[in-house]
């Protein structure tokens, strides 16, 4: 992923903060949909979270993803 957002960013010629919120969105999406990485978030923020707070941040997961593709 890292290789194709390189090219992006040559291509439009972004500015530096762009190209490193690029690699940063690509990293944190590649961490998301990594379901071993997906659990051990939720069950770190289940542990500190009452139920109704849990509802929020798994419909929050899903809607980040569902934006992005």
């Amino acid at each position: 992923m890292k290789k194709e957002n390189h090219l992006d960013n040559r291509k439009y010629g972004a500015t530096k903060i762009e190209k490193i919120y690029f690699n940063f969105a690509s990293i944190t999406m590649e961490v998301l949909l990594n379901p071993r990485t997906r659990k051990n978030i939720l069950k770190k923020k289940k542990k500190k979270m009452k139920k109704k707070k849990k509802k929020k941040f798994l419909h929050y997961l899903e809607n980040i993803l569902k934006k992005k593709f």
